[in-house]
């Protein structure tokens, strides 16, 4: 039985292509159904590294040090302190204001443009319960700095009301920094009065920013190393449903295929591996939601947007989402079901998106698909 987020009334301007950050990852439940007929599946094996936290940690930093972080560096402002870092994080801080209360700051790379600069600033408003923007809005909220021969895009807004029994609205302070073949985010996020005292020196870390492999080789690799060379690989075995086309598996993705319909429509299917929670579930599912031009849900609500199952024992959370107006070449309605399965250190996301009714057909097809992951180590 069916079931899909409701469609919020709400005055939220939206855009294709976006998630609010990871925000849009959805709204329904998969409708379970089995295919029937169907000709004998190809069986692909990928190998992807497992993620060696070690290999992100950083060493302590004092006031005013410069802190290599593997191929970037820069100087921490006084006051900063550095947290333990996560699977996600290249760099964590803690900084506590004048009024004793605390905001968090966190670095944070991904291969690509990460989804561009949009969907992270639509992902962030996410976090503060914000409307997304369009790219028109965007550009009147963010400025740009510029430092070390780089262009950082600088975004700075607060919260509409409180959160958490905080007795202010918290505040959200990012840059993004697309450096070679990765993006950046710098955020500092907490009380709104520290946020704003700390902006100056948010804006100084920033120009101190640099990256040293990139200044003694120009052409050398650039990319952060998240696996330690003798790290054992983890194999990833799924079923490929017939009719899809594989395609090169290009910068954040492991797995890429490509849905023709009778009518020529498109349907794209990505597998994509990131570490750690990626941002939460909601935050993903809101940004998928963005891309389809829909309002972001709340965490209340996500029960309602997501629905279980188990595979191999793990959990996996389904989502089916629908545009409510043309967000394909304005004339049809876009549909995204997606798959988010937590796997160790890492959670892996199956997204199928495209025209409304190519996802619908697809759907079942999709959810066999997903039904079929396998890892190296389950039974």
């Amino acid at each position: 039985m069916k079931k899909r987020c409701p469609i919020f009334t709400l005055s939220f301007m939206f855009r294709t292509g976006r998630s609010s950050l990871m925000k849009g990852f959805l709204s329904a439940c998969f409708l379970i159904t089995v295919l029937t007929g169907c000709k004998k599946q190809e069986i692909t094996v990928y190998r992807v590294p497992k993620e060696n936290r070690a290999s992100m940690a950083l060493p302590d930093a004092k006031d005013g040090s410069s802190v290599p972080a593997g191929n970037i560096s820069w100087t921490v402002p006084a006051g900063w302190q550095q947290q333990a870092g996560s699977a996600m994080r290249q760099a964590s801080f803690r900084v506590t204001g004048k009024n004793g209360k605390q905001a968090d700051m966190s670095v944070v790379v991904f291969p690509g443009d990460a989804g561009g600069t949009l969907a992270n600033i639509n992902r962030w408003r996410g976090q503060l319960n914000l409307p997304t923007v369009n790219e028109t809005e965007m550009a009147r909220l963010t400025e740009k700095l510029k430092g070390n021969g780089r262009e950082f895009v600088i975004v700075n807004m607060a919260g509409p009301k409180p959160q958490d029994n905080a007795d202010s609205p918290s505040r959200l302070l990012g840059a993004i920094l697309h450096q070679g073949d990765q993006s950046w985010f710098f955020k500092m996020m907490g009380d709104d009065h520290v946020v704003t005292e700390q902006k100056s020196s948010f804006l100084a870390f920033l120009k101190s920013v640099q990256f040293p492999t990139e200044t003694a080789n120009a052409t050398g690799p650039k990319s952060v190393p998240v696996a330690a060379a003798d790290t054992p690989p983890r194999k990833i075995h799924w079923k490929v449903p017939t009719g899809w086309r594989e395609q090169p598996a290009q910068g954040m993705r492991q797995g890429s295929f490509l849905i023709v319909g009778k009518d020529a429509r498109q349907a794209d299917v990505s597998i994509i591996s990131l570490p750690g929670t990626a941002g939460g579930t909601l935050a993903n599912v809101n940004m998928w939601r963005s891309q389809l031009a829909l309002p972001p849900t709340v965490e209340g609500d996500l029960a309602r947007c997501t629905s279980q199952i188990r595979i191999a024992d793990h959990s996996v959370t389904l989502v089916d989402l629908v545009s409510a107006s043309p967000v394909i070449d304005g004339k049809y309605r876009g549909r995204i079901s997606a798959a988010i399965l937590p796997q160790d250190d890492q959670t892996w996301f199956f997204k199928l998106s495209g025209e409304d009714s190519l996802v619908g057909k697809e759907k079942a097809a999709f959810l066999e698909f997903v039904k079929s992951v396998r890892f190296s180590d389950d039974s």
